[in-house]
């Protein structure tokens, strides 16, 4: 593409992810744990916050870099973070038009790459994920570098590309650890390639003193390798374990150091705990893992969804009427891979994201291009209409749906915990302290005080005094929410609820009053 064609696709892809960034008013549920961690790395030592969380620091890091210039504009609040963060991952989603098109051309030719990265803006999760305040835009930016610049480096018999690829590979494994399937896929491949040129070669001495080409594949793999791990040596020997994530961790089953840790969790004062209470910070899922039908549908499901019923079609077809080039070896590694440890991460945990498997979305956009020019051509070929105006269409028919989508509401069953956050904003005393199970109304008022993950620590300080709770997890029937109806019956009283912009009842947000008892060591002084 030409330098103006570019500037075009980036101003395009920045209107959009800004206009969706301005409608959405909280971050991910997940998202509150990459703001604490970046807030972090700006009070605290590096080493030691890498240590002390179990996400991977690289998009927290990046968070911490940017709010500074945020707050330049914003001043200092809790929606600077939010934007800081969702900037950092607008501009990792608008990046990684770059290595899509340089796939895509490798993969069919300049015209289809264009195309490719025009539906990239129309995607479901252009709009879901592209401005939300997590790491999978920058994770999955730096793994289709990673590929893009494998191609690349294989391609123009590059040592130093090859090195740049195996470092952005690692830098990925420093955003989330899945990305390291990227430079094991690109080993692979090359390996593949090495192997069938070898089969082809005529061992003649006259040909085996002229090796000097398999050398250099071999240098170009130990390149990748080298860059690749030199990274991930890095965080290991900083984090003193490979990984601490808990999903990697049990499907690989390899356990932390941290677990034993963990085990030993605070203790809800004896004044408030009964026997058959549960305070698990969130709800257990009954089921202990898929079987392999149902996580092979789950994956088909996840993949579908990323795409959305149109561009998955376009998909198929493009894979039925077109060959693409040798580079589809590398895609199809790719998807054999991620799809097998997809599947054995939901045969283990029992659960799979959607927006974990965006990645196999993302590599088919290069098919779902070729498939709708397939389609175009036939359609120019039917009608008198112009190829120029048929592209035209094309061009307006996809920003219109990539409006729409940013144009959706954002998370309308968050915004009971908005009101409910500014209402604590402006009636909590500086002394009261808070007990938010989502977090989210506790981010908006500014406070850093308890989410339901330290639920012990919350009940045992003295200055607890509310409790902010959704009406779906008192009605919930698990031994949870039991527990949390019975804190409410004997030490609250439900002085406010915040019901969200769709009024389903389900999703309205109650304030409690609490007054709790107290100890019988602090009555003794």
């Amino acid at each position: 593409m030409s330098r103006r064609q570019w500037l075009l696709l980036f101003a395009v892809a920045a209107l959009l992810q800004g206009f969706g960034l301005a409608r959405a008013l909280l971050p991910a549920q997940d998202g509150l744990k990459f703001l604490r961690v970046a807030a972090e790395f700006q009070r605290r030592p590096f080493a030691d916050v890498v240590r002390g969380s179990d996400q991977h620091p690289l998009y927290p890091l990046c968070v911490a870099a940017a709010e500074p210039l945020v707050r330049q504009v914003l001043g200092p609040s809790p929606t600077t973070w939010r934007v800081a963060a969702q900037s950092v991952s607008a501009v990792a989603w608008i990046a990684m038009l770059v290595p899509i098109y340089g796939l895509s051309r490798a993969l069919f030719n300049r015209p289809t790459a264009r195309l490719a990265c025009l539906l990239q803006l129309a995607l479901p999760a252009s709009a879901e994920f592209g401005h939300e305040t997590l790491a999978d835009p920058l994770a999955l930016c730096l793994l289709m570098a990673t590929l893009w610049l494998g191609v690349t480096a294989i391609r123009q018999k590059s040592v130093w590309t090859a090195a740049v690829c195996g470092m952005v590979a690692g830098l990925g494994f420093w955003t989330r650890p899945e990305t390291a399937i990227a430079p094991i896929v690109l080993v692979a491949w090359e390996l593949w390639r090495i192997v069938k040129k070898w089969k082809s070669v005529d061992f003649s001495p006259k040909v085996l003193s002229s090796a000097s080409g398999q050398v250099a594949d071999f240098r170009r793999l130990g390149a990748v390798g080298m860059g690749f791990l030199v990274l991930v040596g890095a965080y290991a020997t900083v984090k003193g374990e490979l990984s601490e994530k808990l999903a990697l961790r049990r499907s690989a089953a390899i356990a932390s150091p941290h677990d034993a840790h963990r085990a030993v969790s605070h203790v809800v004062p004896p004044e408030i705990r009964k026997p058959g209470m549960n305070f698990a910070p969130k709800e257990e899922s009954a089921n202990e893992g898929w079987e392999f039908p149902e996580a092979l549908a789950g994956v088909a499901r996840g993949w579908f969804a990323g795409l959305g019923w149109v561009f998955a079609v376009l998909t198929v077809w493009g894979i039925l009427r077109t060959s693409g080039r040798s580079t589809k070896r590398l895609v199809q590694l790719y998807v054999i891979g991620f799809s097998a440890i997809a599947i054995r991460h939901a045969m283990t945990l029992g659960y799979l994201s959607d927006r974990h498997l965006l990645s196999l979305g993302l590599l088919s956009l290069p098919w779902a291009a070729a498939g709708l020019r397939k389609i175009g051509g036939k359609v120019v070929e039917l009608t008198p209409l112009p190829r120029r105006w048929a592209s035209v269409a094309t061009v307006l028919a996809v920003l219109g749906s990539a409006t729409a989508l940013q144009a959706r509401p954002s998370h309308p069953t968050r915004t009971g915990h908005l009101d409910a956050g500014r209402w604590l904003a402006s009636h909590a005393t500086p002394g009261e302290a808070v007990l938010d199970t989502r977090g989210w109304a506790n981010f908006v008022a500014g406070r850093t005080q308890y989410d339901y993950w330290h639920v012990a620590q919350a009940f045992s300080d003295r200055r607890l005094r509310y409790l902010v709770v959704g009406r779906d997890e008192l009605t919930a029937d698990s031994p949870r929410a039991a527990t949390l109806r019975a804190i409410i019956n004997d030490f609250g009283v439900m002085i406010h609820e915040f019901p969200d912009r769709s009024r389903r009842e389900s999703a309205t947000v109650l304030v409690v009053r609490l007054q709790l008892p107290t100890s019988e060591k602090e009555s003794a002084r």
